[in-house]
Parts: C-alpha cells; structure tokens; sequence
C-alpha cells in the first residue's frame, strides 16, 4: 500500500478541468493498458518508483526493465492512454466521481485483497467509511417472490437491530438488490450500489430516486469502469467480485438453478470471505440456488442476524475499527499460536504467532512484502497445513 498524494475527495471534486497530467492521471492511465494487470502493475510501478515516471521517463524504463515486452513499451511511449486518462478525470469532477487508485490509502483494503481488484475504482457519493464499518453484501434473483422481497427487509431489519455500523451492498438490480438497497434506508443504514456502467450514467433507470437517495443518505455508487463505458452482459458478472470483494459475508436470499447472484457467492468464497443463503421450500424455484450452496456445503444456513454475526465473530462491544473482527473473535486475535506445535521458520507464520489472527494487507505491511507475494505464501501455507484462512480475508495459525 502506498501513501499516494491524490486530493481529498473536496478538493479533488473542486479541481479545475485538468490540463496538466498528474501522479493519479498516470494510475488511471495504467489502469486503461491492455496486458497489465494488478500483478504486472505492482511489478511495474515497484521498478520505476511511480505512475509518472512509467509513462515519462523512457530512459529508466529501458534501464530497470530491459524484458518489458514491446506490446506493452508501446501503449506507454504513446500519448493516448494519457490523453484519454485526462479526459476520465475531466469528466469525474464533472460528475462528482472521485477515482481511487488501488495502491493508495483511500482504496477499501478488503477489495485490495481480492485475486483481481479494480486497478481504480471510481466512486460517486460522500461515502469513506471502508475501514470503520462492516459491509455485508446482500443479494438475490432478480425475479423475487413476495417471500423473497419480505425476506430481505427483515434480514436488513435484524442487522440494523445489530448495533453495529453496519454497511449494505448491493447491485441496484431488479428484485433483491433493489429492495435490499431500499430496506437499508429506511433503517438509517448507508448502502452501497455497486454498478456495471461508468458512473455517468444509471441503469436501470428506473431505479434513479432510489439510487439519488443512497447518495443522498450517505451512500455511494462504486463501478470499476470510468464515465462513458456503456452497461454490456459481461460486466454484470465482473461486477459481482466487487459486490463480494467489498463485504466481510455475502448473504443470498433467492436464487434460481442459473440466478447470476450465485457467482457472486462463488466469488466471495474465492476471497475467503463467509457466504449465507436463505432456505425456501423445496418445490421453489427460485431457492434451488440457496439449497445447492447449502447441500455442498459452500454457504452456511442463514438462520438470523446473531447467527451470522456469531460466525463471524463480530461483538458490538468490540472496535470497529479492528480490521480482523469479522473473521475472528477478539479473544482469538489475542492468543498466540499453540506451544504444543513447532512451527517452521518463516516471516509470516512468525507474525501470526506473535499478533495472533492478521489480513493479507496487514501482514504484506509488516513484512514488507508485495500483496500478491503476501497471498502466494499464504496459500502455500494453507495447503501445507500451517495457516488457515478466515472470514473477511483473515488467516491464523492452525
């Protein structure tokens, strides 16, 4: 992670047109290469030192990366990725859209953590609280029944009876998205929508006053895509790892055999983050998706707010800052490793030992290690029997 000096969210959006490119218009810029990916960019910008002198300084480009493919060398010598990133940003601060680079601070750490983030993730709301609220992501066909609807009212219900601070996303689609969004506000929860579209534009346009009052309300809009991408099949998809990324557990309320809600679920098991499904009668359609993840064991019986909030360990008495709470309790974050089992030399199984349950971005901080590094080691280590991963992108000692 890096301390990047990018303007406040104010100051940003109260920028003149710019003109002039920037450390940010050179992220957005990397972020609209083709062939670079999360990975590629750490690489990269590890090599040169930043975003700027990538795009500008050729000399040092041919010096520290000598076997930088020429596919890639051209898009960086040419003037269009620059250009069209300047555009990007002159439209956001027409918008009220603040791009967030996803090496930087402001950047929500649990997205980070994801096997491919949002180079930039683009924001439109006054929305910043990743770090100081738990988000749970709910979601759900888009052809909810009357119990399906009913359903995810009471789920919103219990979990603003919590008393925690509590985030909801969602999709801003048909059926359980919409009325998860729109339970959220009437129970004074902030809602975040999370959208397949530059952020210039809404679909479905049939849910504007619902979307203008989560913005209104405190909410935000987030989409991987910059203003000007179009809403296309593909990107409904795309944008589910994001709904999943951003939310400690992910709570399926109806879902047909083929309901897109299910991947999703597969995403959020993927980052290693909880999944809950609703349970309907077993002549229901629309709950075949819920009783599949349930038979194989890939989601948990979603049985109440305390049920969830038990399994993830989540104490309303307990920091909400703490970036680890959802996935252990605080009393497992503070036992260390058990003196029966001797445990191999190794950098990060000494962290965890010594601090107890830790995130990937936590202990790619104090090892001074590269996330991506962080993750491969981690998943070594898992396989190995030595770690074992928690809700929320957490891992401990086993």
């Amino acid at each position: 992670m890096r301390a990047c000096s990018f303007p406040s969210l104010l100051a940003f959006l109260s920028m003149p047109s710019p003109s002039v490119a920037t450390e940010l218009t050179y992220s957005i810029a990397l972020s609209l290469a083709k062939y670079i990916g999360p990975r590629s960019a750490i690489e990269l910008l590890e090599a040169v030192g930043s975003a700027t002198a990538l795009f500008t300084d050729a000399e040092l480009r041919a010096r520290v990366l000598p076997r930088l493919p020429q596919r890639i060398a051209q898009q960086l010598a040419s003037s269009s990725l620059v250009e069209e990133a300047l555009r990007i940003e002159q439209e956001c601060i027409q918008e009220g859209i603040r791009p967030l680079f996803f090496l930087c601070e402001d950047y929500p750490a649990a997205l980070r953590e994801i096997a491919v983030p949002p180079m930039v993730l683009y924001v439109r709301g006054a929305y910043d609280s990743w770090e100081n609220r738990r988000h749970i992501s709910i979601v759900g066909t888009r052809r909810a029944s009357e119990y399906g609807q009913k359903l995810t009212r009471q789920i919103v219900k219990e979990l603003a009876g919590m008393y925690l601070p509590l985030t909801v996303v969602s999709g801003l689609a048909y059926g359980v998205d919409i009325r998860a969004h729109e339970a959220a506000l009437a129970e004074g929860l902030p809602t975040v929508a999370v959208l397949a579209h530059g952020l210039d534009t809404l679909y479905p346009s049939a849910h504007r006053r619902m979307a203008e009052d989560i913005l209104r309300d405190g909410g935000a809009w987030v989409s991987e895509y910059p203003p000007g991408v179009k809403p296309y099949r593909q990107a409904f998809v795309a944008r589910n790892r994001i709904i999943a990324g951003l939310s400690a557990a992910t709570i399926v309320v109806e879902a047909g055999e083929r309901s897109g809600s299910l991947s999703t679920a597969s995403y959020a098991l993927e980052s290693g983050r909880e999944v809950f499904a609703c349970p309907g009668r077993l002549t229901d359609l629309l709950s075949i998706g819920c009783h599949k993840l349930i038979e194989e064991q890939r989601a948990h019986l979603y049985l109440g707010a305390t049920s969830l909030g038990r399994e993830l360990g989540w104490d309303a008495s307990a920091d909400s800052s703490d970036a680890c709470t959802s996935g252990a309790t605080r009393l497992e974050k503070q036992l260390p490793a058990s003196p029966m089992r001797e445990y191999p030399p190794h950098p990060l199984l000494s962290l965890l030992a010594e601090q107890g349950t830790l995130s990937v971005d936590e202990l790619a901080r104090l090892s001074g290690e590269d996330l991506m590094t962080v993750r491969t080691e981690l998943f070594d280590l898992e396989l190995d029997g030595w770690v074992q991963a928690r809700a929320g992108g957490c891992y401990a000692l086993l």
